[in-house]
């Protein structure tokens, strides 16, 4: 552990989408989105999501069934 900071310990990170970026992200994960302070409106779409079948390669002892 180098005390670094990065992606995977930080307490947030911050996502600056582009025109016509699709962001996902899982639902557990805690999240809030800022108010638009642009003039053009916003569009968002919440849904759930879930993964089923096989991931994985079973040769390689990765395989998950869901």
């Amino acid at each position: 552990n180098t005390g670094q900071q990065t992606i995977f310990n930080a307490p947030l990170n911050r996502i600056v989408p582009q025109k016509n970026d699709l962001i996902m992200f899982s639902s557990r994960l805690q999240h809030y989105v800022e108010a638009n302070a642009g003039s053009a409106p916003r569009y968002s779409i919440a849904f759930n999501s879930f993964i089923r079948g096989k991931l994985g390669d079973f040769r390689d002892v990765s395989e998950l069934t869901l």
